[in-house]
């Protein structure tokens, strides 16, 4: 019998990583890796409770709370005008922060875009730009994480913070980099839900209530990844009882075959499509109720937050599904959320980075930012304080793929650098869904953004430190299976 993809892609990421050596866990004592969970019902959030009393401490800085989920694309939140109620904690956090109506992530996919959240500059320069793939005939490993490059955490843990991290996406392991400035981190196998997250952050809370000095915790949720899994009673609440169920797509992974099932299972593509987006909604509020969750049982008032996502997903949106293969808005353009103590709300129409959440989070702790960081703080804008405005770069691709893109004020520019290179040129205020290519009627303008765009990457990319890979050793079999898996050009 054939192995079913979730069950072989559970096997393949788990020899993947024995292979490097990865530790899922430090300082946690979990006991590792676990496979794909079987229930898919989430939970009532419970009310938010009153924080149990915070240690005394003379330090005046603010904890932060950087809380990030995997997949989230801005127009799929309600805190962005979605129709269905998917993120109301993160509308009510609007309601007493920033939130930043035009961010955009530094790439389309997990392990570039993360890594420049954490570091602040561009995927040229940090240069984790793959994750465990197929190359030709060799399987080569993702990048591993400079130690020259300065991170959140270990600005954060030199100046006093006590650091805690919780991920759930293997890409993000201890053995690429990601630990590094963490007094505990803990990086979960791909396929954790926030129901296995919740225990892994709940045995940080109280050492974190109880630390002297300020706290910082990333938490790191992929719940809205692929595959997309009905979390209940959410899911019925956006998609009917009465209308059809597809149990193929809820365990189906790759959502870059998803039409390949409709055609083979037989399912109308319309309605198929529409219950994977409901089941992704339902997995995005199912991360929401988490974020809400933890911040009943963290934020005393002298708690600032941050809440983004690496990337979007595509719907068909450009007649694609899945993401990391293109710079469009649905995979681009990301939900940004800052409050800090003693804020009131505002939005801000300036394009922003995930570049800035770096400098952003070490300017609320009074640290400045490193040297050559590519992005800046965003913490005026908490003040009311105009943005001076600013460009936003995107790389992305996978494989031999690569696609860059610059977002200036309303204006997109983008192109594919290869395979078979073509640019475009949008409107994003007559066009925001990006369907009329004007690089044929605007050519000056087109050409002016793509040098832009160009010099950029240049200067990023020169002041890229030495990276390496980790290595890995896998047979021709397993070779075959991550192909099959979509780990491959």
């Amino acid at each position: 019998m054939r192995a079913s993809p979730n069950a072989m892609r559970a096997a393949v990421l788990l020899l993947v990583l024995g292979a490097i050596g990865v530790a899922y866990v430090v300082g946690t004592g979990s006991d590792g890796p676990r496979p794909p969970p079987s229930a898919t019902t989430t939970p009532p959030t419970p009310p938010r409770r009153a924080l149990i009393t915070r240690a005394p401490r003379t330090d005046p800085r603010p904890d932060i709370l950087l809380f990030t989920i995997d997949t989230l694309r801005a127009d799929h939140t309600s805190a962005y005008g979605y129709e269905r109620d998917t993120t109301p904690t993160l509308t009510e956090l609007a309601a007493r922060g920033t939130r930043f109506a035009h961010a955009y992530s530094a790439s389309s996919w997990t392990v570039p875009s993360v890594t420049s959240i954490v570091t602040g500059v561009l995927p040229s320069q940090h240069g984790v730009t793959h994750g465990f793939r197929v190359d030709t005939e060799s399987v080569v490993g993702q990048e591993i994480l400079s130690e020259s490059l300065p991170t959140i955490a270990s600005a954060l843990h030199d100046a006093g913070y006590r650091t805690v991290g919780v991920t759930a996406n293997v890409h993000l392991s201890e053995e690429l980099g990601f630990a590094r400035g963490f007094d505990a981190y803990a990086c979960l196998d791909f396929y954790t839900t926030v129901n296995e997250v919740r225990p892994v952050v709940a045995a940080q809370l109280e050492a974190l209530r109880a630390s002297t000095t300020p706290y910082f915790l990333w938490v790191h949720l992929v719940d809205p990844h692929a595959p997309y899994q009905p979390r209940q009673p959410i899911f019925d609440t956006f998609r009917a009882p009465s209308e059809p169920r597809y149990p193929q797509i809820d365990s189906f992974m790759l959502e870059e075959f998803l039409d390949g099932l409709f055609v083979r299972d037989h399912i109308p593509p319309a309605d198929g499509l529409a219950y994977a987006i409901a089941a992704y909604d339902s997995e995005s509020r199912a991360a929401d109720d988490y974020l809400g969750e933890l911040l009943g049982a963290l934020d005393d008032g002298h708690l600032a937050v941050l809440v983004t996502a690496d990337h979007g997903e595509e719907f068909h949106d450009h007649f694609h599904l899945g993401h990391g293969h293109t710079g469009f808005e649905e995979v681009v353009h990301v939900p940004l959320v800052l409050s800090v103590p003693d804020q009131r709300e505002s939005v801000v129409d300036s394009t922003v980075s995930l570049v800035d959440v770096l400098p952003t989070l070490l300017d609320v702790a009074g640290i400045a930012a490193p040297e050559g960081v590519a992005g800046r703080s965003l913490l005026r804008a908490t003040r009311g304080e105009a943005l001076v405005p600013r460009e936003a770069v995107i790389e992305t691709g996978r494989g031999d793929e690569m696609v860059r893109a610059i977002v200036d004020g309303r204006v997109k520019y983008g192109r594919r650098v290869e395979p078979n290179p073509i640019e475009g040129l949008f409107d994003l205020e007559a066009d925001p869904r990006e369907m009329h290519n004007l690089v044929g009627t605007e050519p000056e303008r087109a050409q002016a953004l793509r040098e832009r765009l160009d010099r950029i990457v240049a200067e990023a990319a020169a002041r890229r430190p030495v990276v390496t890979t980790a290595p890995v050793e896998l047979s021709e079999e397993l070779r075959e299976q991550l192909r099959a898996l979509g780990y491959g050009n």
